[in-house]
């Protein structure tokens, strides 16, 4: 046997390389501090400063009624050499993001509050402004202004972290909100600490400003973020800044078109609330206050050292800067519903995969959208934390929502929430349910219903609704694909995270997009395919499901079908997104006696973490 600075070379069959706790890590150690509220740093013997980023938690936004704007995000301060007496004590806070306003109308958000380490303040975010009367709150960064309200509720808040005295702070940084449009109800986008909120433009709501990047724990993360402006169209929410801005709502009766919370330990504002039903408004992100500093009388790990953490459990490579796991653990949510991951000591990155459910495929319509596909090599958490996890369920389609669709009696449009996925989300990234296919006929009072619905990918047109197809969002999906609106009345397909659906057209409905393929599992698997539209007339055959689990659309029964079509056992069902998925349900086709033929529902999402 022999022994080479720590590392046991075993002649009966194995390499043992060094092992400690987090605490006995050669090299920089590295302390956060995320629950709210005050805490203490205990200064190690024979250290003198100290890096340190300290966030405070990003604006809340107001309740309920009209076209509010984001919440700003919280300030960021940046130390790279802080000053710290040996042995001593620091004192710390970690600022809460601010309270939506109570479920009332009228009732304002509250901004940010303020962290500190030592003389170091972060100021906490403005809440965004909010209809009718109150504009974009004051804060780290301004909360956006808000829309369709009294004269200066349009405006946006200031940026007061700029002005706040840190002296020696690498950055110090907010910036003011965006400010609302009057007239076509869009909210604007709250301040970030990295860049301005973004104006509202016509009906367009303004996205939250960037947050900053920082790169303390390893990997370059953002903090503070603003959150997106609110409008009445789901099409032109705004996204929340990058660094944990939430996104904004919308004039839509989808779950995932709530206005989004901010990012939890990013300081990320919150996103603008939107009209109509009474829940409380969005929450901002609480901040984060990170500690980094030198054991003394200990060399720095050359690059490319290995260890064995007892406390994570888990063997560790040095980057250069910190000591990062071998991702080979993977922890898997396949089944819908509500978790938490527990983040293992030492553990501040980790690889995640978030897939949204599938949305349905129109009843006698179009392709249902694939479930938005979201994925992140190195999404910074915090040691010893624990992130809230969620898997949405699938769409669902069913001949009742024809009562609506008709300008019948009955349940009413919110009925039609079935039709679309349900958002997945790994803390704050999320996912957005996918759109549901258009339906025939959409006519009478509530005509919109039978349009094809956005989503993370946007659904399928319905042949009465040419021109319609479901938008979906940038970086999570594509759009639907369209129907030409004349016979052969073939629909158009879902859309694909990897491509938008195909149109309806000639002799065929439009096929489903294509999935992205994620290797997170140790294998290859393609997921969040587009369902494929469904056939009405003789003419027209149906179309197939996206590679990703897409579900194929159904078929007009008073066609012969050919050996080559795409269909059930049964011959006329469209087929519902392959489980776990988040594929679209294919659309329904032609059902001779009862034509309403109801689309395939959509596939549930999933979520996989890997470390």
């Amino acid at each position: 046997m022999a022994q080479l600075q720590s590392l046991t070379i075993n002649d009966t069959g194995f390499i043992q390389v060094p092992k400690g706790t987090v605490s006995t890590r050669p090299g920089p150690v590295i302390q956060y501090f995320t629950a709210t509220g005050p805490a203490t740093f205990n200064v190690p013997s024979g250290v003198t400063s100290v890096e340190v980023l300290v966030v405070a938690g990003g604006g809340g936004t107001g309740a309920s009624q009209y076209h509010n704007g984001g919440g700003g995000g919280g300030g960021v301060v940046y130390h790279t050499s802080f000053p710290v007496t040996p042995g001593g004590t620091v004192p710390v806070v970690v600022g809460a993001g601010g309270t939506g306003g109570a479920a009332s109308p009228g009732n304002n958000g509250n901004p940010g509050g303020d962290s500190t380490f030592g003389t170091l303040t972060a100021r906490g975010g403005g809440a965004g402004g909010h209809w009718p009367s109150t504009a974009g709150q004051n804060g780290g960064s301004g909360g956006g202004g808000a829309a369709n309200g009294t004269a200066g509720s349009n405006v946006a808040g200031s940026a007061t972290q700029p002005g706040t005295s840190n002296p020696g702070a690498t950055t110090n940084a907010g910036f003011p909100g965006g400010a609302g449009q009057n007239g076509p109800w869009a909210g604007g986008g709250g301040g970030g600490a990295g860049g301005a909120g973004v104006n509202a433009v016509g009906a367009l709501a303004g996205p939250g400003g960037p947050g900053v990047s920082i790169s303390i724990g390893g990997a370059p993360t953002f903090y503070g973020g603003g959150g997106g402006g609110s409008c009445q169209d789901a099409n032109q929410a705004a996204h929340g800044g990058v660094g944990g801005g939430g996104h904004g709502g919308s004039n839509d009766f989808n779950p995932p078109y709530d206005a989004a919370n901010g990012r939890i330990n990013t300081g990320g504002g919150a996103g603008g609330f939107e009209r109509w039903d009474l829940r409380e408004g969005a929450r901002g992100g609480p901040g984060i206050v990170i500690v980094k500093y030198t054991q003394p009388n200990t060399t720095a790990p050359m690059t490319g050292a290995v260890r064995y953490n007892t406390d994570s459990q888990t063997t560790e490579v040095y980057n250069g800067t910190t000591w990062e796991p071998l991702r080979r653990t993977l922890v898997s949510y396949e089944l819908p519903g509500s978790y938490s991951f527990q983040v293992p000591p030492g553990v501040n990155t980790v690889e995640v995969l978030i897939v949204a459910g599938g949305g349905a495929g129109g009843i006698l319509g179009g392709g249902g959208g694939a479930g938005g596909h979201v994925y992140s090599s190195s999404y910074s958490v915090p040691p010893g934390g624990v992130i809230p996890v969620k898997v949405g369920v699938g769409g669902y389609s069913f001949l009742p929502d024809m009562e609506w669709m008709n300008g019948q009696s009955g349940a009413g449009p919110r009925t039609n929430w079935r039709m679309r996925g349900e958002p997945s989300h790994f803390g704050g990234l999320i996912a957005v349910g996918g759109g549901a296919g258009g339906s025939y006929p959409g006519t009478g009072g509530h005509e919109t219903g039978g349009r094809a619905m956005p989503g993370g990918s946007g659904g399928g047109a319905a042949y009465t609704h040419p021109g319609f197809p479901g938008r979906g969002i940038p970086g999570q999906g594509s759009a639907g694909g369209d129907s030409p609106g004349s016979p052969p009345h073939a629909m158009g397909g879902g859309g694909g995270a990897g491509g938008a659906g195909g149109g309806g057209g000639g002799a065929n409905a439009g096929a489903g997009g294509p999935g992205l393929a994620n290797t997170i599992t140790g294998v290859s698997v393609t997921r969040a395919g587009g369902g494929g539209g469904g056939s009405h007339g003789p003419q027209s055959g149906a179309g197939a499901g996206g590679p990703g689990g897409g579900g194929g659309g159904g078929r007009d029964t008073t066609r012969a079908l050919s050996a080559s079509e795409y269909r059930q056992p049964a011959g006329t069902r469209a087929s519902p997104g392959q489980f776990g998925t988040g594929g679209g349900g294919g659309g329904g086709g032609h059902n001779g006696g009862n034509p309403y033929g109801t689309g395939g529902h959509g596939a549930p999402g999933c979520v996989y973490v890997r470390y």
